[in-house]
């Protein structure tokens, strides 16, 4: 889920790298998440409360081991923040900066 904010939200047991840039993320926001090799596995414009899904286009099952995200704002496209998660050790619920892991299918 999306949920806005700062880095400083973040709270998930593997130190994950959140980065701030000049803004921070608002009610509405692009998140684009990519695989560590940079195939694009989601685009999507959301708002604060909107659920946003990261598929795995692979028949394999496999997200790789590190999903970037980056979220832009959605007026001038600048890039506000950027998570690196370690997608090896999820927990449900976990905040990585603006996004909440609500759950992991497989």
């Amino acid at each position: 889920s999306y949920v806005g904010g700062g880095c400083e939200q973040s709270f998930n047991a593997q130190g994950d790298e959140c980065e701030d840039f000049d803004k921070v993320p608002s009610v509405t926001s692009r998140v684009v998440c990519k695989k560590g090799d940079s195939t694009v596995l989601s685009s999507d414009t959301v708002t604060v409360g909107n659920t946003l899904t990261v598929p795995n286009p692979n028949s394999d099952n496999t997200l790789g081991e590190i999903l970037i995200c980056d979220i832009f704002e959605t007026g001038e496209n600048e890039l506000i923040q950027r998570l690196k998660i370690d997608v090896t050790e999820l927990s449900l619920k976990d905040k990585y900066g603006s996004l909440v892991l609500e759950s992991c299918d497989g």
